[in-house]
C-alpha cells in the first residue's frame, strides 16, 4: 500500500469570520475556501482554553488542559505505530521546553516563522520520508500580530491607510491607543486590513502545501 500521511495544521489567532468561506465580505481565503468546500467542516467547535499552551496541549492529547500536562500526545501514539513524526512550530509557547516535542522524531521551533518557511519545512520532511508513513504537526503563526505580510499581501486590503499608524505594533500598544482615544475608525479599519492580508498570504501558502 502507499505510505499514509496524517497532517494536523494549527492556525494561530485565526478568526472564522475572516474566512470568505464563512461569508466575510472580502475574498480573503479563496484557496482555503476550496479545501473547505471539499471537506467535513465542524462549524460549532469550541476550544478548551483561550490561550496557546493549554489549548494546544488539549488538541494534542484529547484531554482537558491540566490533565494534558505530561499525557501521551498524538506524536507519541503515531510514532509507536511506525510513523515518522515531525512538528514545525512558530509560537514561543510551543517550544520544546514546554514538552510539546515529546515523542516526535523531529521538532523545529522557529519563533515567528512565516507560512512560506513553515510550508517549505513540512514539504521537505515529506520528501525526505517519502517511503514511510508520516505525521506532521504544522503550525502557522502569520495571523498573529505584528500583521506584516510579505510583498503585496501586506497592503492588499488597505483602502484608506492611516499614515500615522506605526509600521510595527503589539497588542498592548493597540490597547494604549484605545485608552488614549487614538484608535479611530480609520485606524481600526487599517489594522483589520493588515490582518486580512496575513489571512490571504496564509491561504495561498496552505494551498501550496
Amino acid at each position: 500500500r502507499p505510505p499514509r500521511r496524517i497532517v494536523v495544521i494549527g492556525l494561530d489567532t485565526t478568526r472564522p469570520d475572516h474566512f470568505s468561506y464563512y461569508g466575510y465580505s472580502r475574498k480573503t481565503t479563496p484557496e482555503f475556501d476550496e479545501v473547505l468546500s471539499q471537506s467535513v467542516v465542524f462549524s460549532n467547535a469550541w476550544t478548551s482554553a483561550p490561550r496557546t499552551r493549554p489549548s494546544f496541549r488539549s488538541a494534542a492529547t484529547g484531554r482537558n488542559p491540566l490533565d494534558a500536562v505530561g499525557a501521551k500526545n498524538i506524536g507519541m501514539v503515531l510514532s509507536e505505530h511506525g510513523f515518522a513524526t515531525a512538528g514545525f512550530a512558530a509560537n514561543v509557547h510551543l517550544q520544546p521546553r514546554f514538552d510539546f516535542s515529546d515523542g516526535f522524531d523531529d521538532w523545529t521551533y522557529s519563533p515567528g516563522a512565516t507560512a512560506d518557511a513553515q510550508v517549505d519545512r513540512a514539504l521537505n520532511f515529506f520528501k525526505d520520508h517519502g517511503e514511510r508513513d508520516a505525521f506532521v504537526f504544522l503550525h502557522i503563526m502569520d495571523p498573529h500580530i505584528f500583521y506584516n505580510a510579505p510583498g503585496p499581501y501586506r497592503d492588499m486590503w488597505v483602502t484608506d491607510p492611516d499614515s500615522a499608524l506605526p509600521a510595527k505594533f503589539n497588542r498592548w500598544e493597540v490597547y494604549d491607543m484605545d485608552n488614549r482615544g487614538l484608535l479611530t475608525d480609520q485606524r481600526k479599519a487599517h489594522i483589520e486590513a493588515l490582518y486580512d492580508g496575513e489571512m490571504s498570504f496564509m491561504s495561498r501558502e496552505l494551498a501550496r502545501f
